[in-house]
């Protein structure tokens, strides 16, 4: 009973433009983007338009790295707590207010952040194969103009060095995909029940049945229809000319 109490408080909080009452935590490239656009078409759920806040990876201090990313990084951060509960504003009879931040797995620092602020919050992961998260991730670098190096084993094996010069989270390709010591540090701070681990091969071959999974897992109807046709922020492997696709995608003048 206590914890069904929490959730109705957690909903009411979300409501008054407050907190978010469920998080989509990652894995990157393991279909959140997806998960998150369906959820958005559901009438009693609420996400706001920032794609990944990150507000619970980088409490009250902007991101400080050294990567060619480093820029676009800060830019998406919603930092500041007061500027983080903004984008909830809108959140008004939505049963499930909340938002995916696809890094919030991997960061060490969100799961007893969003312990200490929302701890009856329902946590949403899904994880594909790490070989397969990886490469996606990688290609989504290159195609990004984010990835400097052209082959994906010389970004493996510089990906050590990288996180030593202090370069984001976005090329720890082999890192992101240790989910088990990921998961352990949620299972430390939150039921079992709170987080169910979802799989991307699932989501590929019954995108429907995976969606009436999380709707369940949010309380709110199964039976309302979602775009699970449509596939979002989908990798397409590397480009065939590099020095070609970085003058069609940089931005110029031209």
């Amino acid at each position: 009973m206590r914890a069904r109490g929490n959730w109705r408080a957690a909903v009411v909080n979300a409501r008054e433009g407050r907190l978010p009452n469920f998080l989509i935590i990652g894995a990157p490239k393991s279909g959140t983007t997806s998960l998150g656009r369906y959820l958005r078409h559901h009438p009693e759920v609420f996400i706001p338009l920032a794609e990944e806040p990150k507000y619970f990876a980088y409490p009250g201090r902007p991101p400080e790295y050294q990567s060619p990313d480093r820029s676009a990084v800060v830019k998406s951060t919603h930092w500041r707590l007061d500027e983080y509960r903004e984008l909830f504003v809108p959140c008004r009879n939505q049963k499930a207010c909340g938002e995916k931040s696809a890094n919030y797995l991997w960061a060490p620092r969100a799961p007893q952040t969003i312990r200490d602020l929302v701890p009856e919050a329902r946590l949403i992961v899904i994880l594909r194969n790490p070989a397969d998260r990886a490469y996606s991730h990688f290609t989504h670098n290159l195609r990004s103009l984010r990835e400097p190096l052209q082959d994906f084993r010389a970004a493996l094996a510089a990906e050590s060095e990288r996180k030593k010069q202090n370069w984001s989270y976005n090329y720890l390709y082999r890192e992101r995909g240790y989910y088990a010591e990921q998961l352990e540090r949620y299972y430390a701070l939150f039921r079992r029940e709170q987080l169910p681990v979802l799989l991307y091969d699932d989501l590929v071959a019954d995108a429907a049945g995976v969606m009436r999974t999380i709707c369940r897992h949010l309380g709110i109807s199964e039976t309302y229809p979602l775009p699970v046709g449509e596939r979002h922020n989908v990798s397409f492997g590397v480009p065939k000319n590099g020095l070609v696709h970085r003058m069609l995608c940089r931005e110029s003048p031209a």
